[in-house]
């Protein structure tokens, strides 16, 4: 089975990348590319621990079923708006997987959006 046929669909599972790529060496065209062609939609309310310093927000890790995944780069960051609330969106890696973290400004929820 491919990663992203309907089974990860159905069971929300998130496919780490299969080839070795140096995150850090990625553009955010192509980190844009693998977001939007590779993903896994899921839109599941996760528990993140986050720092909080001078108005930014860094995400360390998050908790996915019983597992803490710690994130080890933050690639991409973006704002978009929900009706008048600002959602800050993260795309992340644990250096295996890239996962789309999005973050509600107004009720201070995190959810796991999307993984590849």
């Amino acid at each position: 089975m491919k990663p992203g046929a309907d089974f990860s669909a159905d069971y929300g599972v998130c496919f780490p990348i299969t080839r070795q790529v140096p995150f850090l060496g990625l553009t955010s065209e192509q980190m844009f590319s693998i977001l939007v062609f590779m993903t896994v939609s899921l839109n599941e309310s996760v528990s993140v621990s986050a720092v909080f310093s001078s108005g930014a927000v860094k995400p360390v890790w998050f908790s996915r079923k019983g597992k803490q995944i710690q994130i080890e780069e933050i690639a991409l960051v973006w704002k978009t708006r929900e009706g008048s609330t600002p959602i800050l969106h993260f795309s992340v890696t644990d250096g295996q997987g890239l996962y789309e973290l999005r973050y509600n400004t107004v009720t201070l929820s995190w959810r796991l959006a999307a993984c590849a």
